[in-house]
């Protein structure tokens, strides 16, 4: 069926050259063309039996033969935060609250690296989680007094949130590679358990 011809002797079309997902048959058909019949499998129960045992069998060095061939690489960061810090590029003040403006929006894990930045240097107790942002706008109580210096540390701040963002970033890369590698030798572990117990089996 698979060959177009009729297996006779030893040198004969193996069914794996024509098709690498049922080369498990080849196997079986060598016990079927023992030339001593008590080699041979008694009966079609047994064939079937054969099948569902090597077909398993088959199908789990072929999944641990993936598992082996899958390459685990660190993500690349596409968050451009994480190497360009955005620039302060205005100014507000409306009596009570100072609006700053940036070049461009800033995302919500860039505003958690600016707060756990580690040293930085603050004004009249305005450390950055006070300080609220939304898209290119960030907002800070602030008084006609200390609105000047608070304008000059957060400027300071950008390139340190900025490299504690791209920090945290890679850490979480790698964090991610490092479980999906558990992963694979999990799923490996199981296949070989399973390889080794159907191979145990006897009816």
């Amino acid at each position: 069926m698979f060959t177009g011809s009729v297996p006779q002797g030893t040198d004969y079309a193996k069914i794996g050259a024509a098709s690498k997902q049922h080369e498990f048959l080849d196997a079986i058909v060598d016990k079927m063309l023992k030339h001593a019949p008590s080699e041979r499998p008694p009966s079609i129960a047994e064939i079937k039996t054969l099948i569902q045992r090597y077909e398993a069998e088959a199908v789990s060095l072929q999944r641990i033969s993936a598992l082996d061939e899958t390459v685990i690489k660190v993500g690349e960061i596409d968050d451009p935060l994480a190497y360009e810090p955005p620039k302060l590029i205005g100014v507000r003040w409306d009596g009570s609250t100072l609006v700053l403006v940036l070049d461009r929006a800033v995302n919500t894990a860039w505003v958690q690296a600016l707060r756990r930045m580690g040293n930085y240097t603050s004004a009249y107790n305005r450390p950055p989680e006070v300080f609220q942002f939304s898209g290119d706008t960030a907002r800070v109580a602030a008084d006609e007094h200390n609105a000047q210096q608070i304008i000059d540390y957060f400027k300071q701040w950008l390139p340190q949130a900025t490299r504690m963002h791209r920090t945290l970033l890679e850490g979480d890369a790698q964090r991610k590679a490092q479980e999906r590698i558990q992963d694979l030798r999990r799923q490996r572990a199981g296949e070989e358990r399973l390889l080794r117990v159907n191979r145990n089996l006897r009816v």
